[in-house]
């Protein structure tokens, strides 16, 4: 399947083997000329279809290696190859951002940080990888002998596990630097117009993202802003609430194919894993919004600001 893609006429599956690839390498790690190889594929993919969101997404965020570009041949819009497409979509900035911030070039951060805060939208395009995914599969249907047949799932099921597998492995932003630039305790002398921007920013991701780790990442990214809202920390244990649901959900029917069947066609109707998340607690007759006396508890199982705690010795948010 992946050599098929690969050699594809369409853009779309050229990219989509490129963010796979890795597949044939098994565990060891890639060489310098498979990193060509793999960079190759997504750059000539990039340049054929420009106006794809997804294969532009796929491009912008890929890493050096695996990118196409090199200091003999470099690509110096790449960061931007998404934000052009969609200006209005907040993650399509975070390449652009994240460039800046290896490049330690402060000014061209903070315009970042002010388009990500003037977004409407924040699209990290799992519904779009997903999609994109399914109708691979809906080409090379995944057989009855893979193991995506554990639960013994028809065509279907097997084809949209897969897909599911696939899409979890796409290339997304590094949120660290985004979080740090937006924690004043670390970066003391902000302006007041960057703590502004993350405060708007980290509302779009938490309240607005189409799937949950975006709305987790937009917790520390408010937090840290310092210029969060009692409607922010309302709308945030809200949020917790049915993240902390959802995982109990899913713990207690990892096994269970009916469950992940009634999940199907809400993914495809809606491409959003919040509206997933929002049906599953409904079919377990769950409310949608806390008990007034629920509380999210943080690491030591302490009661926690909705936006969460301060980062660990690790560094995680």
């Amino acid at each position: 399947m992946l050599d098929a893609l690969a050699a594809s006429a369409a853009p779309r599956d050229r990219a989509l083997a490129s963010q796979m690839d890795w597949l044939k390498q098994g565990s060891t790690d890639p060489t310098s000329s498979e990193h060509a190889s793999r960079g190759a594929l997504l750059r000539g993919a990039a340049k054929s279809a420009p106006d794809d969101a997804l294969v532009q997404w796929f491009w912008a965020n890929a890493n050096e290696q695996d990118s196409g570009c090199s200091t003999a041949d470099p690509c110096p819009d790449r960061a931007h190859a998404l934000a052009r497409l969609q200006p209005d979509n907040g993650a399509a900035w975070m390449p652009v951002f994240d460039a800046a911030s290896k490049a330690h070039d402060a000014a061209a951060a903070d315009t970042a940080l002010g388009r990500m805060a003037m977004a409407t939208r924040w699209d990290g395009v799992f519904g779009e990888s997903l999609k994109a995914w399914m109708e691979v599969y809906a080409r090379y249907p995944v057989p009855p002998n893979e193991p995506a047949d554990a639960m013994k799932l028809d065509q279907q099921g097997r084809n949209f596990e897969m897909a599911m597998a696939a899409s979890a492995a796409i290339a997304i932003p590094r949120y660290h630097p985004l979080v740090d630039a937006c924690t004043r305790e670390k970066m003391p002398t902000v302006a007041a117009v960057r703590s502004n921007d993350c405060a708007m920013i980290g509302r779009l991701m938490m309240n607005h993202g189409n799937d949950q780790l975006t709305r987790l990442i937009g917790r520390p990214v408010l937090r840290g802003s310092g210029q969060y809202t009692k409607g922010d920390l309302i709308a945030a244990r809200d949020f917790m609430w049915l993240t902390e649901q959802r995982y109990k959900l899913s713990a207690a029917h990892a096994k269970d194919q009916d469950w992940f069947k009634d999940d199907m066609p809400v993914w495809l109707a809606t491409w959003d894993e919040m509206a997933v998340t929002r049906s599953e607690l409904q079919r377990a007759g769950i409310a949608l919004s806390p008990p007034a006396d629920w509380q999210p508890r943080g690491r030591d199982g302490k009661p926690i600001s909705p936006l969460g705690e301060p980062p660990s010795k690790h560094g995680s948010p």
